[in-house]
């Protein structure tokens, strides 16, 4: 297929450069093979609209960066969604009145999260994915009533063969084979 850059493939272009945000990973020709692939056409197909990439590019970058900065209620927001998404919830409570996005944001931070000076959308996902799947594991069907060590003995089966030492009760006495220790 002819590839043309019509509005439909700026639109895409824009897509992948909002799914993407600010990632420093994704460079022009990566979003260009992106887009070839969305798109279904011959891989290189984009090159000879290397300029009109570029220009794109640089038009989200500047939209993004012209974009007024999120109110301090804005951000809170991400930041209670990513915690309650990543099973976090807990931390959202005792929090100062003054400064509570900086220290919401430290002690999602020190649970090991990853996310931009405010979450997107695609930071709450990866940590919701992250979440279920720790509470997948966690929730295996673990008779944890009884102490590791005695579920691991029950586990195991016991064998014996015909070299293993026999132990005989002898009053007061226990006889190893030709040993005596008493107890």
């Amino acid at each position: 297929e002819m590839a043309t850059f019509s509005e439909s493939t700026s639109k895409m272009l824009e897509k992948l450069l909002d799914k993407a945000g600010k990632d420093p990973r994704l460079t022009p020709r990566i979003l260009r093979e992106k887009a070839e692939q969305k798109l279904s056409i011959e891989p290189g197909s984009l090159k000879k609209f290397r300029k009109e990439i570029k220009t794109l590019i640089y038009e989200w970058w500047n939209k993004q960066n012209s974009l007024k900065n999120p109110s301090e209620e804005e951000s809170f927001l991400a930041l209670t969604k990513l915690a309650k998404a990543s099973g976090n919830a807990s931390l959202l409570q005792d929090l100062p009145d003054k400064d509570k996005n900086r220290v919401l944001s430290e002690r999602l931070k020190s649970k090991g999260l990853i996310f931009a000076d405010i979450p997107t959308a695609n930071d709450i996902a990866k940590a919701k994915k992250n979440y279920e799947q720790q509470k997948d594991l966690l929730d295996l069907d673990i008779d944890s009533s009884q102490p590791l060590k005695k579920r691991r003995a029950e586990d195991s089966t016991i064998t014996t063969s015909s070299t293993s030492s026999c132990i005989v009760p002898s009053k007061g006495k226990i006889q190893y084979d030709s040993e005596e220790a008493e107890f």
